[in-house]
């Protein structure tokens, strides 16, 4: 089963890939080494990492527990499959952030150029993670109001109506 992929999401990903470039590009390099940055960064990823597996074991969970029969999960398998992947591509750039984080640390002070450029890497995919982040409430909902049309579905049909 092939997923679909839309206009709206490529320009999505590359918009907030471009957007957040030019905003790495214009953060004072001294800035990304701060403390406080480095772990106010780690500290939303590390959470955002964490909130995004539950999400991806709700959706797998009530995609999967809810179809009335092996029709309807085959209808809906592309759906899950395409909000699974989503969800892995933002959880895969996290880790990478945090990745770009710890590597910057472990070399800055034996390659301190190295350590500006992965610096930057880090700021860059910071911001795209955190731009990618405001998919993350539409995944749930879409998730949740699948359920929700699924339980409708299989009530009507309890009570004799079709659809």
């Amino acid at each position: 089963m092939k997923m679909k992929l839309s206009i709206f999401k490529i320009t999505f990903v590359f918009g907030t890939l471009v957007v957040s470039g030019i905003l790495a590009w214009n953060v004072d390099p001294e800035a990304a080494r701060s403390d406080l940055v480095i772990t106010t960064v780690v500290t939303l990823f590390s959470i955002l990492a964490g909130f995004l597996m539950a999400i991806m074991a709700l959706t797998a969970e009530s995609e999967g527990t809810h179809a009335g029969n092996w029709r309807e999960l085959q209808r809906r398998y592309p759906v899950v499959q395409t909000r699974l992947y989503t969800c892995a591509m933002i959880f895969y750039v996290y880790m990478t952030t945090m990745g770009l984080i710890v590597a910057s640390d472990l070399i800055r002070n034996s390659h301190p150029a190295t350590a500006s450029t992965i610096d930057f890497l880090y700021i860059w995919f910071g911001f795209w993670s955190f731009m990618l982040s405001f998919s993350i409430p539409v995944i749930l909902s879409k998730t949740l109001l699948g359920w929700f049309d699924q339980r409708i579905r299989t009530k009507r049909k309890d009570v004799g109506l079709t659809d």
